[in-house]
This record gives C-alpha cells, structure tokens and sequence, in this order.
C-alpha cells in the first residue's frame, strides 16, 4: 500500500490463472473499484514526494489471456478531475505480469506565488459586522462613560464632573435623559462593525497566507501577533475618521457652552463633513498615532485567544480546524481581552484627549507630559473601570457571534 501523495495504490496480478491488472485507488477521498485506474497522456511515473496528481482519466481494464498485458484493452470509463495538460507520449505498457508497476499521471510541483487575495473571505468580514454591531449596541453606555472619565483632566470647568460610576449615570440621565447614555452610538456602531468586520477578514487573510508559505498546519504565538498586528493598522488607517466622530459625538454635554459652530455636531454625517471641512485630513485622522500603538492592544488580544483555543485543541486532541463549544469562545475571549486592556489602556487615553473637541493639544508627547505633570500615573488609567465593565462581555459577544455566524456562512464553502 502507497500512501504518498493520498494515494492509495493496490495491484493484484493473478486472477484465476490469469495475468490481470487490478488497481484500486483512493485519491483525496475517492475510492476507485477494482478494475480502475487512472491514466493520462501526461507524464508517469512512480509517486513521490515531489509529485502532483494532475488531470486524469478513469480507465477499466478487461482481463486478458496474455501473459503480458495488452493496452489495447484498456478503455477509457470516465473522465476524471480536469482535461489533461502538456501532453507528452503515452505511457509505456506495463511489464510482465507478476511484476506490475503503478502508473498514475504526475508532474513535478511547481512553486506557484503564495498570492494573499487569494484568501480573502467576505464571510469573516459580515461575521465580525454582525459582532462588532450586537456588541455595541448592548453596551455603548459603558463607552460613553469610559470617554467621559479619559478625558476629564479637571482643567476645563464647563466639563461635567462625576463622582464614580452611579453618580456619571444618574446625572447624565438627569441632565440629557437616557438618550444621553447613548450619545455617539451611530458612529460607535458604524465602527465597531468596521473594525471588527475589517479585522476578522484581514487577519484571517493574513493567518491562511502565512500558513501557506510556510506549510504548517498551526501557527505561533509570533506569527498569530505579527497577523494581528498587520490586519490592526490597515484597519485603523480605514476607520479612525470614524473614532474621530464617535469621541466628538460622546462629549456632546448638554452643559457645553462656548464651542464654536464648526464643533457642535447634529450627527454623524454631519461631524465628518465639519471635521473634514474645518480640520482637513489631520482632523479626520487624530490620534492615529495613538491608535498604532494600540495595535498592539489587538495584537496581545488575539495572540492570547489563538494561543488558549490551540492548548485547549492540543489537550483534547481535537481536529486543528474543530469548532469549539460557545462557553470555550466567552472564556477566551474575557481573558485575552483583560490581559490585552490591562497592558495597553493608557494609548486609548491619550487616543480620547487628542481628539477632544475642548482642547487643543500639539501632538502625542503633549499630552503625556500634561497628564503626567497634572494627573500622574493615575491620569493614564482614567475610565479603566468602565472600560473593563464593557470590553470583556463586549468581546466575549463579538467573538461568539463571530465564530458561531462565520461557521454558518463557510460550512457550505
């Protein structure tokens, strides 16, 4: 029994006194019966290891009285895979009987460009919209306060003060209402779909790639970050105008007074048309800095999650590509993002400040050496309790609503 290249190959050459050519064949899970086999006007050979099965066809051989066999009798039963390519001389009779040798049609590999596009997959991308979306409709309110408390540096009196959580919600649903919990949520949905959306479908883009050109079934730890890492910027560099507007939109008070026109915004089409119009591109693209940083937020995020999903495949010997229980995906999915939030909160301060409508600030190091002279350490981690309090359910839905929808639409792929 050959079992390279998933070929199985048995030949039997004596039936009933008779010099015959038997073969039976498996080829990426199709069995042949007795009495077929397959051949090509392509090149043969034996298998091995640097060999493709090409195009072929599905012969039946009749037995024959002679002791060598005969090709004449062989005919062709069916036309199998492609049409054959780069046609060369038939392949040569086979030898006497009781010393048969396997012909299938092969050609050398052929190192073809890994090309990236290639594995791109659109239903990863309406996965993560139908998260990012769910998410964030479920838990904007926790967003808006974390915004609030990041920025509130003390040094502009018409800004609300809270005192902790309770007393945020309380005056916030005194003085705007409940609509005021939700300030901001057309822009915060439109990008946490596009960042989740964008995210899923570039990393795992990325990942299928690097998996291809280096001819492994999992990856790293390294590799999981670097693919992280990459599908992070190219989404940000696609959505930050849209955080622009969300930061803007949630600062709305309903006690702001001294702004000018060019920054009171009725909505979020609106935001970005002053944005663009007042700012240019550099408005549009605050705290992109920042938010490269950030990068690594998400790199740290999804190098944990791949990291616990491959142990906890590992340990039970489950298939590699196995999809995993929804109570795997929420536990996951809270830990990474915990650890991830925990390391790199700081930048989503410094992100929140530079796009502040209220201030003006000259760059990154601006605001660092500011909050660092007025707030100390403890002004990096303003609006980390409400950001904990949304991120980790937040994430757990994303990523369960992203791995449950991504196997409805792939499993007829």
């Amino acid at each position: 029994m050959d079992n390279r290249n998933n070929v199985n190959i048995l030949v039997s050459t004596d039936i009933e006194g008779k010099s015959a050519w038997r073969e039976c064949f498996t080829v990426k899970g199709v069995r042949l019966p007795t009495g077929y086999f397959f051949g090509s006007s392509a090149t043969t050979g034996d298998l091995s290891d640097n060999h493709d099965i090409i195009s072929m066809r599905l012969y039946k051989l009749e037995v024959s009285d002679e002791k060598e066999e005969d090709r004449s009798n062989i005919a062709p039963a069916a036309a199998f895979f492609a049409p054959p390519r780069d046609h060369v001389d038939d392949p040569p009779d086979p030898p006497m009987s009781g010393v048969m040798r396997s012909f299938v049609a092969t050609q050398p590999k052929r190192n073809a460009p890994v090309n990236l596009f290639s594995h791109v997959k659109f239903e990863h991308l309406l996965a993560g919209i139908s998260g990012g979306v769910t998410s964030t409709l479920v838990l904007h309110p926790l967003d808006l306060l974390k915004i609030r408390f990041a920025v509130n540096d003390g040094q502009i009196l018409t800004r609300p003060s809270y005192n902790g959580l309770g007393n945020a919600v309380s005056t916030i649903i005194k003085e705007e209402g409940v609509r005021g919990l939700y300030r901001g949520v057309t822009p915060n949905c439109w990008g946490a779909s596009a960042s989740w959306g964008f995210y899923f479908l570039f990393y795992n883009a990325i990942k299928a790639w690097m998996l291809e050109s280096s001819n492994k079934k999992t990856l790293g730890a390294g590799s999981h970050m670097l693919a992280a890492a990459e599908a992070g910027v190219v989404t940000l560099l696609i959505t930050n105008p849209i955080w622009v507007v969300k930061t803007r939109m949630c600062l709305q008070y309903s006690t702001s007074t001294g702004l000018p026109p060019s920054k009171h915004y009725t909505g979020m089409l609106d935001a970005l048309l002053k944005v663009y119009r007042h700012e240019g591109i550099p408005g549009m693209y605050k705290g992109l800095i920042p938010g490269m940083f950030g990068v690594s937020h998400g790199a740290l995020q999804f190098c944990a999650y791949e990291e616990m999903k491959k142990k906890y495949i590992s340990y039970y010997q489950l298939p590699v590509d196995d999809k995993l229980g929804t109570m795997q995906y929420l536990s996951f999915a809270a830990v990474s993002k915990l650890f991830a939030a925990s390391v790199t909160y700081p930048y989503q301060v410094i992100r929140a400040r530079l796009q502040d409508q209220y201030k003006e600030y000259s760059g990154v190091s601006e605001v660092i050496k500011r909050t660092w002279r007025y707030e100390g350490f403890k002004g990096f981690y303003k609006g980390i309790v409400p950001n904990m309090l949304k991120v980790t359910p937040a994430t757990a839905i994303t990523f369960v609503i992203y791995e449950n929808v991504s196997k409805a639409l792939l499993k007829d792929t």
